[in-house]
């Protein structure tokens, strides 16, 4: 069975809208990103389990999801980036040691291209059993780390609601497993990931938590 990223993705959708909405609206950011790249997903999975009847049903192009996943890191992106009632203001890094720096406009295009490149390493991650979820969840606790240092309490819940999530869904993956999380999952946990590292300003080192 394919599909599995569903059991996350609902899982941390239900408690963040439960227990992490309240005052701390900007969690509909991550949680939007979550589901628009795990419905991508999704549909790609479904055309893929048609295609064991119909052989020329071979799942979407690659140009077809890199173009889904560039629209919805352009909304997130801009999100992040533009100061307005719905969005963040953020366009600035932490260089470790060095200090804080202003990126500008600039600050948006390396948010989009994040979004879209860690959507696609944890899909290209995804082949062995318990590896993507398990080192998306290493990635998610180093992150809500970073978060709780900062107190952005909302970014730290959502960061360990995933780690719990990808946990739960790690009992049915180890091997020999009994569900893989298809593109459902690993497009949406690439995505949730970058787009938290961008609401942390820490997003640099987002490479090296990889």
């Amino acid at each position: 069975p394919t599909m599995g990223g569903a059991m996350v993705a609902i899982t941390v959708v239900i408690v963040t809208l439960v227990f992490n909405l309240v005052g701390r609206l900007s969690m509909l950011l991550p949680v939007g990103i979550l589901v628009a790249a795990g419905l991508l997903g999704a549909v790609d999975d479904r055309i893929k389990l048609s295609g064991a009847q119909h052989p020329e049903r071979r799942g979407m192009t690659g140009r077809f999801k890199f173009a889904w996943l560039l629209v919805f890191a352009i909304v997130a992106g801009c999100i992040i980036h533009f100061p307005s009632p719905w969005g963040l203001g953020l366009h600035h890094v932490y260089v470790p040691f060095f200090g804080r720096y202003d990126l500008g406009i600039f600050h948006l295009a390396i948010a989009i291209f994040a979004i879209v490149a860690m959507s696609n390493a944890v899909n290209l991650t995804d082949g062995l059993d318990t590896l993507a979820s398990g080192l998306a969840a290493i990635a998610f606790v180093a992150y809500g780390i970073i978060a709780y240092q900062q107190g952005q309490v909302g970014v730290v819940t959502f960061c360990f609601t995933m780690v719990g999530s990808l946990m739960g869904f790690l009992w049915f993956n180890a091997h020999p497993a009994q569900v893989f999380m298809g593109d459902t999952g690993s497009l949406a946990i690439g995505a949730a990931l970058a787009t938290a590292a961008f609401m942390t300003g820490q997003w640099l080192l987002l490479p090296i938590v990889g």
